[in-house]
């Protein structure tokens, strides 16, 4: 995030390349501002056309694009991967539960605390992404990140009387649980959700993790909404979604 020089980012691609690494990239062009339209569709589907350009320079690289948000950017990402490129899409668990138009969304909650960055997409991405992610037991570049961000309720209020919303959700603890909800929903089995949180994401960067699935009851139960002592504000909280057992 912040890199603007196409040749930076080539530079950092190839040492990602020589020392076998992989080069994880926020996907929001800096060069668009806010006055353009901030983190939106435009500047994120910018930001994937150059790291594709600049992958197809690097032979076998590996890159993770971060927090993918939308219908066009994935294809973008799932074109240069039939092409062979090593270009994983990470999806955040806020573009699966919730979308610009208020699906999910707490109506007792200000909305910014649903503004982040990559915004908040509409019901269309969402349900889009919903559908790629059910693709991950086939292709291995899919997996999910929390992109966790923790800010306070009073930084977040104190952010809207600025008038310049501070962006980001806390997520961290509602990965797990995102995933495993639309499990139940759609039908994925335990070896799916362990591709999407786990397995993939293990061999995009080479991780040696446990590929043994133990069984594990889970609890179905609200979220009672608190979080560091009400310090910081839950999104999730008034809705109704499958944990694992404590």
């Amino acid at each position: 995030i912040g890199v603007k020089l196409k040749k930076t980012r080539l530079a950092g691609v190839k040492l990602t390349r020589k020392f076998d690494k992989v080069y994880t990239k926020h996907c929001s062009n800096p060069k668009i501002n806010v006055g353009d339209g901030g983190d939106s569709i435009r500047s994120e589907l910018t930001d994937v056309a150059e790291m594709i350009a600049i992958t197809e320079k690097v032979s076998g690289v590996k890159i993770t694009i971060c927090h993918v948000s939308c219908m066009k950017s994935a294809e973008l990402i799932l074109a240069a991967q039939r092409k062979g490129l090593k270009i994983a899409i990470e999806i955040c668990p806020h573009y699966l539960m919730f979308s610009e138009d208020g699906v999910n969304w707490n109506p007792k909650l200000h909305p910014v605390f649903y503004w982040c960055f990559n915004n908040l997409r509409s019901s269309f991405n969402l349900n889009y992404l919903r559908a790629l992610a059910a693709t991950a037991r086939n292709n291995n570049l899919i997996f999910i990140g929390s992109d966790n961000a923790p800010h306070t309720r009073a930084e977040k209020l104190e952010s809207v009387e600025k008038g310049k919303w501070i962006g980001g959700l806390p997520s961290n603890r509602h990965m797990v649980p995102t995933v495993i909800t639309l499990a139940k929903l759609y039908g994925w089995s335990c070896e799916h959700v362990a591709r999407l949180i786990s397995w993939n994401a293990a061999d995009h960067y080479g991780i040696k993790v446990p590929r043994e699935l133990k069984r594990q009851d889970i609890e179905f139960r609200k979220d009672n909404g608190s979080y560091n002592h009400g310090i910081i504000v839950n999104p999730w909280s008034h809705l109704k979604m499958w944990y694992p057992q404590k």
